[in-house]
């Protein structure tokens, strides 16, 4: 049958000094050549906030104890006894006991139950402090500022440098860092910008649907000019962006001509490098005139009115110009012009 064979306070103990020691010989059977049962089990409830490290005067070795355990050792043949010294303590422990119960071989083990007890007492009172900064441990001169608005209901923070709020900064970014210097992934939310945000990495799923080859799997405008008026004669860029990242693009838009003097011969392209040729391309857009695919490469005349562009997908390099030019050569335009850049991958 069990039977204890120690109960100590430890609620004055502090680091570095030692518990009771615990002695089960005399319980414990003499082993012969025969023996095959073992030692037996000893069960410790440390039912304190105390961290324990354990030595056991046989084979058993060191153990540790953490504060709050419910273990159970078995025991080696040779182990009678055990010494132990506190490695740390946790503050405001609503129980300090250890309580060890000796079980002798073959006995079958109570259950100890789902839970061991919680060095801070289970539904008792733990200590709390309200804090409204959050500093890095690395440097205490920045650090955020947290604040409840109650007019917007919203939890405001704020970054702090030197116990001034920032009024314009940069931004915010999310991210993970293995700090070897490497670009990291994570979500940025860019305070220059509008507040835009910004995904650093592959999205692998949107609402738990998957994506395709880790992009965000729906279209993403990139860049977009609207209803930009035309009245010069000259060919004017009306749309530029630098990728940073090779791949698919699409352009699509519409044209509204309106020149004093109607028909007139229109130039609209788009510019970019292919790298799958390895090269430049300049290539018309078009647009389907009642029936009839009509290219806007200069020499094509267009009387005024609406013409919607045929969408255009195509490769770009990174870190080479996608430029969208138009023209309207002669007389007096007065045009407008709006097209629509997105990656697909």
């Amino acid at each position: 049958m069990s039977l204890q064979v120690s109960s100590q306070s430890l609620a004055n103990l502090t680091v570095g000094q030692s518990i009771t020691p615990i002695s089960w010989a005399s319980l414990a059977p003499v082993f012969s050549g025969a023996q095959t049962l073992g030692a037996g089990y000893l069960r410790l409830f440390n039912e304190s906030g105390c961290g324990i490290a354990l030595q056991f005067n046989g084979g058993g070795g060191a153990k540790f104890l953490p504060a709050g355990a419910w273990f159970t050792f078995t025991l080696h043949d040779d182990d009678t006894g055990l010494t132990g010294s506190v490695s740390y303590v946790l503050g405001n422990a609503g129980v300090n006991q250890l309580v060890a119960t000796y079980y002798l071989p073959g006995e079958v083990l109570d259950d100890t139950g789902p839970l061991g007890n919680s060095p801070v007492n289970v539904g008792g009172s733990v200590t709390t402090t309200n804090t409204t900064q959050l500093f890095p441990t690395n440097d205490t001169s920045h650090f955020l500022t947290l604040s409840w608005n109650s007019v917007v209901s919203e939890l405001f923070i704020e970054p702090n440098v030197n116990g001034q709020l920032l009024n314009n900064p940069v931004g915010w970014r999310f991210e993970y860092n293995d700090h070897s210097g490497n670009t990291m992934d994570g979500l940025a939310i860019d305070a220059t910008n509008g507040g835009a945000v910004r995904i650093f990495g592959a999205i692998s799923s949107l609402n738990g649907i998957a994506t395709a080859t880790n992009t965000p799997g729906v279209p993403v405008q990139v860049a977009a000019t609207i209803r930009q008026h035309i009245t010069a004669t000259t060919l004017t860029t009306v749309l530029t962006y630098t990728p940073s990242v090779t791949g698919v693009f699409r352009l699509s838009g519409y044209l509204f001509v309106n020149n004093g003097t109607s028909p007139n011969v229109l130039t609209f392209r788009v510019n970019f490098y292919d790298p799958d040729q390895g090269g430049a391309a300049n290539e018309n857009l078009w647009t389907i005139n009642g029936s009839v695919s009509q290219a806007f490469n200069g020499t094509t005349s267009f009387g005024n009115g609406r013409y919607t562009l045929v969408s255009y997908t195509f490769p770009a390099a990174a870190n080479q110009p996608i430029t969208v030019s138009y023209q309207d050569p002669t007389n007096t335009p007065s045009d407008f012009v709006t097209v629509m850049l997105e990656q697909l991958a």
